[in-house]
Formats: structure tokens, sequence, C-alpha cells
């Protein structure tokens, strides 16, 4: 993915959308695979017993596979948001002026060893925000996990 940032930059442009766009991507693959073994660790007896208590696909999917793969699909989410920041760190160091890629750029082409910590720290502190977040939010969905 970090490879195809540039191309990605010259067909979208050098504008937000594809810093977001490199994000989406670096953070898609990881959560797409925990989600899909999370939900095929999904024991079978219990997709069978809502089978014959009579869900439905949608009911079976929604009331047991997804409550039991949260915590599988939770790991994902964690380790997405930090490749999302390294995902849009990496479309700015390629082609943007602003935003903490572009501050570590200019900062190690002017050998400003301080603004470059300010920034490797600014970054670790958001992305360090985003996975607490997302404990939260695990926290609050999955209140039966320890």
């Amino acid at each position: 993915m970090v490879a195809i940032a540039p191309l990605i930059i010259l067909w979208v442009g050098s504008d937000i959308r594809s810093k977001i766009l490199v994000a989406a991507l670096v953070t898609f693959f990881p959560l797409l695979s925990s989600t899909i073994v999370a939900l095929r660790n999904v024991p079978r007896e219990l997709l069978e017993m809502a089978k014959i208590s009579g869900a439905n696909a949608w009911q079976t999917l929604w009331h047991v596979e997804l409550p039991l793969a949260l915590p599988g699909i939770f790991g994902g989410v964690k380790s997405g948001l930090a490749l999302a920041t390294t995902g849009a760190v990496v479309g700015e160091f390629v082609g943007a002026r602003d935003g903490l890629g572009a501050l570590i750029n200019i900062s190690r082409g002017l050998f400003d060893t301080p603004l470059m910590f300010v920034a490797l720290i600014t970054l670790a502190a958001l992305t360090l925000s985003f996975y607490l977040a997302a404990v939260l939010l695990e926290r609050v969905l999955v209140r039966w996990e320890p």
C-alpha cells in the first residue's frame, strides 16, 4: 500500500481525499481479515442452536455471530487505527504541504531535530488516543469479556 501511495495521490490529487484513501486502504485489509477470522471462530453449536430455534440468516448474524465476533473485530479495529495514522502520514510524506507527515519531512530537510520530535510525539499521542477510544468503545459494547 505504501508503494502505491504516490499513484493514489496522482489520481486523486494532493488534498485530504488522497490521505483518507491511503489511510482507508491501509486499514481495510487488517480489519477485513480479523473480522473474517472472528466470524469463523463462532462456535458451530451456537449457530445450529439458532437455526433450530427458527432464526433466519440475518437474525443469526445480528444476535449470535456479531456479538461473539466483536472481540476479534475490535482487535482488527485497534490495529487498523494504528495503521490508519501511518497511512495518513505516508500520504502526507508523498504529496502534502501540511500535516504531520509534511512537518516531519520539512524538519528532516532543515535538520530541525526538536521539531521532528514534536511531530513524532504528536503522532504517537494521536495514535494512542485513537487506540484508547477503540478500547473504550470495546468495553462499552463487549461487556461480557473481562
